[in-house]
């Protein structure tokens, strides 16, 4: 049973599900998932987690909106977010995450810098994802 930091996850890329929930699964991290953002924010004030993970390439201009959302609501404002996006945002844009985000990442995202921009926001949660163990004698 996994009881690591609560990490909520929206997007509706399944190769980001997959990928980034097992591994950050196998790091020690318990994962909810959403797919849209009326989802996002019924279970980030349910579920409280540690962090919250956007892809900010939700459909429409949802991801700015839920960023926003976020914010705004009490119980979820001071949890860290990590943005995912896979476009060049104008300056408006970028300003915004500046004030809504502690980390932008790149897709596709790579899973062991997300996993230490997670280390980072939420401390030693267990092994790091992909951990090869000791080197060799």
């Amino acid at each position: 049973m996994v009881t690591g930091p609560k990490v909520l996850i929206i997007t509706t890329d399944q190769d980001i599900l997959e990928r980034v929930g097992t591994e950050l699964r196998t790091a020690g991290l318990q994962l909810i998932v959403a797919r849209d953002a009326p989802s996002a924010l019924l279970l980030g004030q349910k579920q409280r987690p540690s962090a919250i993970i956007v892809d900010l390439d939700l459909p429409g201009s949802g991801g700015f909106k839920l960023l926003q959302r976020l914010k705004s609501l009490a119980p979820l404002a001071g949890i860290p977010i990590v943005v995912l996006t896979g476009r060049i945002l104008d300056p408006d844009e970028e300003d915004r995450l500046e004030i809504y985000a502690r980390a932008r990442l790149e897709k596709p995202v790579s899973i062991e810098v997300l996993n230490q921009t997670l280390r980072t926001m939420l401390g030693d949660f267990g092994p790091p994802a992909r951990d090869l163990g000791p080197p060799r004698a």
